[in-house]
């Protein structure tokens, strides 16, 4: 028989796992420091429980307030610090005023009523309870489908073959919650071509990733066209572990939430802010320059001497997206073929590159760079694919001197490469001075890998709790480690991880070996950024360091800010035009097809005659309104 989910009154309260001194300064902690020594039980029983510390914080403010009204005489202070005050134990004591301080006035009488009011009505307001989701989720066995990226495994494990449904973590899943996941999976060529095609057939999976990102105009689009199913009224009572967590942040709630106060999808986020992508160069090449990499000067050299000296074929290996290392031009990436206007602020204004003059200078830099042999010749034609050991193989060997990456997998370059004097150097995110790179953030949460419920699903309430699993405790544990007793085990409080995992046959760092494990990075959860910290390399510590200060998001529009329906309409159809024409000028200007000189005023011309004002405005519309 079919049942909804059973519950029973929560024992257990998680709220979303932010290190505390980045959730009160807003500013990223350096990744060597992050709770290096604390684990997951520790981690989750010291997250902040917001809304208690909110209602503190009025009940104090309104004592001190009602204290100074009165005149009150002072108390004296306690020799050491009184431990905290739960919000669920009795109102907090007046604030001591000092002995010397001067009588305050006789507060208004309607003013004193009114404060006298609030703080009752705060006292009183009870502690919301939500239920406690309990397994299994239904009393015979259920089926959902996903549809999702094939499982694909990159660098020195490309040779694995795995189907997700050969992963541990998923069986165990399955006999804990008594649900069967059914993976649709598309392979990465498939998923960039025909996503759009797969969700006009309306034969959707029940639950499908990255709407959010895929969907012309997002998740919200895709509710007002009845492709998903819209989630707030399901949270409290079937997910509410996953509710805690994006109510218990302002940047989780921004992100969670449009502005009609609808939850539409299930978003990912890290436990702190902080980089795990950035680019890498040849340190034993640097060493042998006499060169630091600080600014966009600094990388020019170097990537000259890397050709002309040490004979990189392939300095930097761009592909048909054509925008490495705009930052340095102090605008967001536009990325060819993506779909995607790619808009920023600056000082309020909301700006696209496509008709900048700084983006003009940046086609011109780079059709320099082209001339000199220092971008790939054949980027123009060549498609980023995560999968394609081109690259790789270019990077081992000498051909490549600067790449993209990642913190997973950084010490296999070195361990790969049959050149014994191979040394990875990360560096910062390039700008002109050297100062942070204004278009890129501390990354927290992650909404381009989001998961919807479609509208073809028949049992909501079913894969909603079924989602839920991944924001609890255990779920957390899995997500990144995978099943206890596999790849780990617990001493004390203290996951340690099995001596093959940390000596395995592939010789690849202990974060890459646990992707065979644990859905970490491939689908939606809580990351812990220093859940392998303990095994991290000196070289990982530093790249993180070194990515996550080299950028502030001064330019990145708050997540929050959305176009209506109507709007969006307008926005979508004219951007796909714009860019369209955009896209196939972009390689000419760079390849000198197009005279950068000669053709850019008629190139704007016809940017402004498709709209491009207009999808700017739209935008502007949706970030004035978010502001206001």
């Amino acid at each position: 028989m079919n049942r909804v989910p059973k519950h029973e009154p929560s024992r257990f309260r998680i709220r979303h796992a932010v290190h505390i001194s980045a959730l009160f300064t807003g500013s990223p902690v350096p990744y060597d420091e992050r709770e290096e020594k604390r684990f997951l039980n520790h981690f989750i029983k010291e997250v902040i429980a917001l809304k208690k510390s909110c209602v503190l914080s009025l009940l104090l403010c309104l004592s001190l307030l009602l204290a100074c009204f009165a005149g009150c005489g002072a108390q004296t202070a306690p020799d050491s610090a009184a431990p905290p005050v739960s919000a669920s134990e009795s109102e907090p004591e007046t604030a001591a005023v000092p002995e010397e301080a001067p009588e305050a006035p006789e507060p208004d009488a309607e003013e004193a009523s009114a404060a006298e009011a609030s703080a009752e009505e705060a006292a009183a307001e009870p502690e919301e309870v939500l239920p406690e989701i309990t397994y299994p989720l239904t009393d015979t066995p259920e089926t959902l489908s996903m549809y999702c990226l094939a499982c694909n495994f990159m660098g020195p494990l490309s040779s694995v073959s795995m189907e997700w449904d050969d992963f541990d973590c998923y069986k165990e899943l399955e006999a804990l919650t008594g649900v069967h996941i059914d993976f649709q999976a598309a392979s990465f060529e498939s998923y960039l071509t025909s996503f759009n095609i797969y969700i006009a057939s309306g034969d959707l999976a029940d639950l499908v990733i990255s709407i959010g990102r895929r969907y012309v105009g997002g998740t919200s689009a895709a509710l007002e066209d009845g492709v998903i199913t819209e989630l707030t009224p399901y949270l409290q009572e079937y997910a509410p572990d996953y509710y805690r967590m994006i109510n218990g942040d302002d940047q989780l709630r921004e992100a969670a939430y449009n502005r009609e106060e609808q939850v539409l999808d299930f978003i990912a986020a890290y436990d702190t802010p902080g980089m795990k992508n950035g680019s890498i160069v040849r340190g034993d090449w640097l060493d042998q320059l006499h060169l630091e990499i600080q600014n966009f000067s600094d990388l020019y050299t170097y990537l000259s001497a890397a050709k002309n000296r040490f004979g990189a074929a392939v300095p930097v290996y761009m592909t048909k997206s054509s925008s490495e290392f705009s930052s340095a031009f102090g605008f967001k990436a536009y990325a060819v073929g993506n779909g995607d206007p790619c808009f920023y602020v600056v000082d309020g204004e909301i700006r696209t590159a496509l008709n900048r003059p700084e983006y003009r200078d940046y086609l011109r830099e780079m059709h320099k760079w082209y001339q000199e042999g220092l971008l790939y010749q054949d980027f123009a034609t060549t498609s980023f694919d995560p999968h394609d050991n081109t690259l790789t193989q270019m990077i081992y060997n000498g051909q490549t001197a600067v790449w993209a990456t990642q913190l997973e997998g950084l010490d296999d370059y070195e361990a790969s490469s049959p050149d014994p004097n191979f040394i990875s150097r990360p560096i910062p995110s390039i700008t002109m001075d050297g100062g942070p790179d204004h278009t890129a953030a501390p990354e927290y949460v992650i909404t381009d890998s989001d998961i919807c419920v479609s509208t073809s699903c028949d049992n909501v309430p079913l894969a909603v709790s079924w989602m839920n699993y991944w924001y609890t405790e255990d779920g957390i544990r899995m997500y990144n480690y995978g099943p206890e007793g596999k790849a780990w085990h617990f001493e004390g409080d203290k996951v340690v991880l099995e001596d093959f995992v940390l000596n395995n046959d592939f010789g690849v760092d202990v974060s890459s070996f646990l992707r065979m494990y644990c859905p970490y990075g491939n689908f939606v959860g809580i990351y812990l950024r220093s859940r392998l910290t303990d095994y991290s390399s000196q070289l990982q510590l530093d790249a993180a360091r070194i990515w996550s200060e080299s950028v502030d998001g001064a330019y990145v529009i708050p997540t929050g800010v959305t176009v209506d329906a109507a709007s969006n309409e307008e926005l979508s159809a004219k951007a796909a035009d714009l860019m369209t024409y955009a896209d196939t000028c972009i390689p000419k200007f760079i390849m000198g097809d197009m005279d950068i000189e000669t053709e850019w005023d008629s190139y704007i011309d016809a940017l402004e005659s498709m709209g491009i004002e207009d999808i700017i405005r739209i935008e502007q519309d949706a970030y004035d309104a978010y502001m206001g």
